[in-house]
């Protein structure tokens, strides 16, 4: 059973046209939680972006700090995105993730090729990081130029696409070597015949998926050991590829991984190919995964999602939800992104259950018909167990595209 609970402004937007992204996260064993928001105004930019602690479970929060998200260099700009942090229980460490590369006139669209990752380390539930450093994988091959397989920085970059893209670490492995491995889900623009990026699905872009695996050292450090196989779609079936992976464990130790794939663009016009999401799997640990297929129901029926970011999310219950976009007909690349479901993942199939969906949220009176319930993160309250969802909705109004305050939904889930 998935009950709402309560729908609350948790950020107020600055100003009519400017909207607040916001999520919460915990910061280590305890209660205490982080809250990083950021104003946007344009696709895929941040303006300003900033960081709150709370020592009391979200009753209080400190004076907001600012990060800084953009500095203009003599040769491009320097741009930042903080991705979704993981709690290493075993250390009590928080490790955050992020996004960066100097673009040469700023442009989102050149990270294609300058994006790189990175990973910090916090003793003091995030207030401080002691460890800063770009993810290099080990090797005399690899370096800040060259940092994973295939990977060449000028040409082609690999990134964390968006906050659902969590990492995760194994505790469900057959042998001890395999658990406590870090496994974060990337992705990557491939390199095409001439040596450079590739887009050859024609959608607004290209990427394949990977999971690179680390080992966590006592202070905190990340031995990045290796990278798996590519997780790529046909460009005749998925026009953007498979992107966007949210992946979780299973007791069995298999490793679920589901993608955002997408219709639409330059190769498809019309958006004639069927928009599905994508599914995948590991039986070793993360290492190699399966050709993605199809996501269905677990009674074999597909379904349509538009192209967008969605979330595995492992509850105490013992049960893995997804949450995501379900459209009732073939959607248009990114288009409807609405309404937005929970469900319950049948742990032997690996599919969904049709008869749990439950509808978090959809249009409502008054409110543009592509109003997008998107780009979200969701966590487990550790006090009440119900799941907190933050979503600010976009394209509300047609002539106002980011102007919205960030939500805060509370589901009961048993």
């Amino acid at each position: 059973m998935i009950k709402l609970i309560e729908k609350t402004v948790f950020k107020e937007k600055p100003s009519e046209k400017t909207g607040v992204i916001a999520n919460t996260y915990y910061t280590g064993n305890g209660l205490n939680l982080m809250c990083e928001y950021s104003y946007i105004h344009l696709s895929d930019i941040t303006d300003v972006a900033y960081r709150q602690f709370s020592d009391d479970h979200g009753k209080t929060w400190s004076e907001p700090l600012v990060r800084t998200t953009q500095e203009k260099l003599d040769h491009g700009i320097l741009r930042d995105n903080i991705r979704s942090p993981v709690v290493y229980k075993k250390k009590n460490l928080l490790i955050t993730f992020g996004v960066t590369g100097i673009l040469p006139t700023g442009d989102p669209l050149e990270g294609l090729k300058w994006w790189h990752v990175y990973y910090m380390v916090s003793k003091d539930q995030g207030k401080t990081y002691h460890i800063n450093e770009r993810i290099i994988l080990n090797g005399d091959e690899y370096d800040e130029k060259h940092p994973v397989t295939d990977v060449y920085e000028g040409k082609n970059s690999v990134m964390i696409g968006d906050t659902t893209e969590l990492a995760i670490i194994t505790e469900h492995q057959k042998s001890d070597e395999d658990n406590d491995c870090l496994l974060l889900p990337v992705q990557i623009t491939p390199i095409g015949p001439d040596g450079e990026y590739y887009n050859p699905g024609g959608g607004y872009t290209y990427h394949y998926s990977a999971v690179i695996r680390g080992k966590i050292a006592d202070d905190g450090h990340i031995n990045w050991e290796s990278i798996s196989n590519k997780i790529e779609n046909d460009p005749a079936i998925s026009t953007r590829g498979a992107i966007e992976p949210t992946i979780i464990e299973l007791d069995d130790g298999r490793i679920l991984m589901v993608l955002r794939g997408s219709n639409g663009g330059t190769k498809d016009v019309d958006c004639r190919l069927p928009g599905y999401r994508w599914f995948s799997y590991s039986e070793d640990g993360g290492r190699t995964f399966k050709k993605p297929v199809p996501w269905m129901f677990n009674n074999h029926e597909p379904f349509y999602s538009p192209s967008s970011c969605s979330q595995l999310l492992k509850h105490s219950n013992g049960k893995i939800y997804w949450i995501g976009n379900i459209s009732k007909e073939n959607p248009k690349a990114n288009m409807p992104r609405n309404p937005i479901y929970i469900a319950e993942v049948d742990q032997t199939s690996l599919l969904l259950k049709k008869d749990t969906l439950f509808v978090i949220d959809k249009v409502s009176e008054g409110q543009s018909a592509n109003t997008t319930f998107s780009n979200f993160y969701a966590r487990e309250d550790k006090v009440t167990q119900h799941i907190i969802l933050h979503i600010t909705p976009f394209h509300q109004q047609p002539d106002n595209i980011f102007g919205s305050h960030s939500y805060r939904y509370e589901l009961e889930v048993k």
